[in-house]
């Protein structure tokens, strides 16, 4: 049985306004991050992608992964 093959993505949310939204996703900030979606409804966009989310850390930092297609 071979083992299996991950991918992973790195989410970092910053507060803006009255809401914590996604700001970086893999190093890259995100175009019109402070006006785009809350971090729940990018969660649930990610969670229909196919990724789960793997660890947290302080300052907002998310570790998600999905099997490699």
């Amino acid at each position: 049985m071979s083992a299996s093959k991950w991918e992973y993505l790195v989410l970092v949310s910053q507060l803006s306004g009255d809401r914590v939204r996604p700001r970086f996703v893999n190093g890259k900030q995100l175009e019109n991050w402070d006006e785009g979606p809350g971090l729940p409804e990018y969660l649930n966009q990610l969670g229909d992608e196919g990724w789960e989310l793997a660890s947290a850390a302080t300052g907002s930092v998310l570790y998600f992964k999905r099997p490699k297609s």
